[in-house]
């Protein structure tokens, strides 16, 4: 499985999700469902995307293809991911408490990136 990432265009600030990767010398994320789009993304703007992403197998991340500041990133464990998928359902079925919300924000922090920035 390849992680999907998050970033935010270059030409007009709006956030997009797919694959990450550099072409021309500046980063592009290609679109999930259309593979001959790529947008030039602000590489500070970039961080791995969990939401709507199933999380299940083996993640693969190619850190030579992740920006500087990402390069210490680490992937989930596999306990994390078990967690992470109940989290992800029980805030799609709406049944997620408090407690549960600030955990799987933690998790967002933790594997990805800050609300404001």
């Amino acid at each position: 499985m390849i992680i999907l990432h998050k970033g935010n265009r270059v030409d007009n600030n709006e956030e997009v999700r797919g694959y990450l990767t550099m072409m021309w010398g500046q980063f592009h994320i290609v679109m999930e469902n259309d593979e001959n789009t790529a947008y030039p993304v602000l590489e500070k703007t970039i961080s791995p995307c969990f939401e709507g992403t199933p999380l299940q197998g083996i993640m693969f991340v190619n850190l030579r293809d992740l920006p500087e500041n990402s390069r210490t990133y680490t992937p989930p464990n596999e306990k994390e991911i078990e967690r992470i998928e109940i989290l992800e359902e029980k805030k799609a079925n709406g049944t997620i408490t408090d407690e549960e919300e600030n955990e799987f924000e933690s998790f967002k922090l933790k594997f990805g990136r800050k609300k404001n920035g």
